[in-house]
């Protein structure tokens, strides 16, 4: 079967030939009316040249050469998982701003395949402004992204050389990014209470009564950090964020500042789809950064997996004089997991280290797991477990349970409120302990 080309690279191809006969044009007319002159040739070669170098096609072109002649041994170190995604994501984040306006430039590509009547009928009533308008925005939320880029290269000592080092071809995750930009609307904005604020109320609901002075918090797959800074304002003694995402790890880090800023974010302009007007298209929410991170939150990169408490434990004492003193400060947990459990390709290895944390505990020591969210398990889940199975396995792991909602509660993920299209999850709501 022969293979289709890619349209919107054809039309971007017959574009580009169209200038460069044009120029072809204009040097033999110029040449034709002025045999005597050396200034056509160096006007056409340069017309040629800004072009080709303009066109999406050689920014494709050149991104890949550049990704490909640094070679891997020219950064004399050896790179760790965390590091190496820690850079990926880097990467991707310097390549939003190109990413997004290709995307763009897509849409404007495929409106000038219609013919010149019906790109004239639609003309008038304003599209190609809108997709100027989109542009605009993109440079707003890149803004943020610049911002985020050179503080993390720089509190991480990552260079240039290292991030395209470590990247490779074809890997811009432009989706990932996207997806972390609007999480600021989720997690840090009036705009995501909506949807924040009914999962932070359960978990409180189920806090009281729990010793903060003796209670290690933890919350894996935290995102952008949201949930995790609720309860270290809650004043245990201490909060642990695990994330596995390094974009999202990132996205969390900038939340917090010495000097904070505001930013404009256009969270809902990535998708042409489902809009009511161009306005909510392309409005915006205020993210403020916030000035101090809470002293007993510790946000980590890794995977949650390998997470272990005891470590933790050891690392802490060395700078305690009484080791007996981290015991005690220990002696319960609370592990809160939002959004979380479905994420997993193998539902088993998340319950399995969630019940090795608890195990880890002093004797006397209690956990005290709290679940909200959903059960959307990805395409590669080795097993899909229903709300009640899953319930059953708990019991039989050692978990009692304490609390549940009945009726799971309809919530949206990352939903624009305004749109044509407004996906909600059934959010299942419960908590379990287990005694050491």
């Amino acid at each position: 079967m022969a293979l289709r080309p890619d349209p919107i690279q054809t039309v971007e191809l017959n574009r580009l030939i169209t200038k460069v006969s044009l120029v072809f044009i204009f040097y033999g007319l110029a040449a034709y009316c002025f045999p005597d002159s050396k200034l056509p040739g160096p006007v056409a070669t340069f017309f040629t040249m800004a072009a080709v170098s303009q066109s999406s096609l050689f920014t494709r072109f050149k991104s890949k050469i550049l990704n490909s002649v640094v070679p891997i041994s020219s950064v004399q170190q050896k790179y760790s998982k965390e590091r190496e995604s820690l850079c990926q994501a880097l990467y991707s984040i310097s390549q939003y701003q190109h990413s997004a306006k290709s995307w763009n430039d897509s849409k404007r590509s495929m409106f000038r395949t219609m013919s010149w009547r019906q790109q004239a009928l639609v003309t008038q009533i304003g599209y190609p402004e809108r997709i100027k308008k989109i542009d605009r925005c993109i440079g707003r939320n890149a803004l943020l992204l610049k911002d985020l880029y050179s503080r993390a290269m720089n509190e991480h000592g990552v260079s240039a050389l290292e991030v395209r080092s470590v990247a490779r071809q074809n890997s811009s995750e432009y989706y990932r990014v996207v997806e972390s930009l609007c999480h600021y609307a989720r997690d840090w904005s009036s705009a995501g209470d909506v949807e924040i604020k009914p999962l932070l109320d359960y978990i409180k609901s189920q806090l009281h009564g729990v010793d903060r002075d003796s209670t290690l918090v933890v919350v894996p797959g935290s995102g952008l950090g949201r949930i995790a800074h609720e309860l270290a304002l809650e004043n245990f003694h201490s909060v642990h964020a695990v994330e596995y995402s390094a974009l999202m790890y990132l996205f969390n880090e900038f939340v917090y500042s010495e000097d904070p800023e505001e930013y404009i974010v256009h969270p809902y302009l990535h998708n042409y789809s489902n809009h009511t007007n161009t306005a909510n298209q392309i409005r915006h929410i205020n993210f403020k950064q916030v000035g101090e991170k809470p002293g007993n939150l510790t946000v980590h990169h890794k995977d949650f997996n390998d997470f272990s408490i005891e470590e933790l434990l050891t690392k802490i004492s060395q700078g305690l004089h009484d080791p007996a003193e981290v015991t005690h400060v220990a002696k319960n947990l609370v592990v809160v997991t939002a959004f979380f459990l479905d994420t997993a390709e193998n539902l088993l290895e998340y319950i399995d280290s969630i019940t090795r944390l608890a195990d880890e505990l002093p004797k006397g020591g209690k956990a005290l797991w709290i679940n909200v969210g959903p059960l959307k398990y990805g395409t590669a889940a080795k097993v899909e477990l229903t709300h009640e199975e899953l319930s059953l396995l708990r019991k039989k792991m050692g978990w009692k349970p304490v609390h549940e909602v009945e009726t799971p509660k309809l919530l949206g993920y990352l939903t624009d409120l305004r749109g044509l299209w407004q996906g909600k999850y059934g959010v299942t709501m419960w908590s379990c302990e287990k005694l050491r």
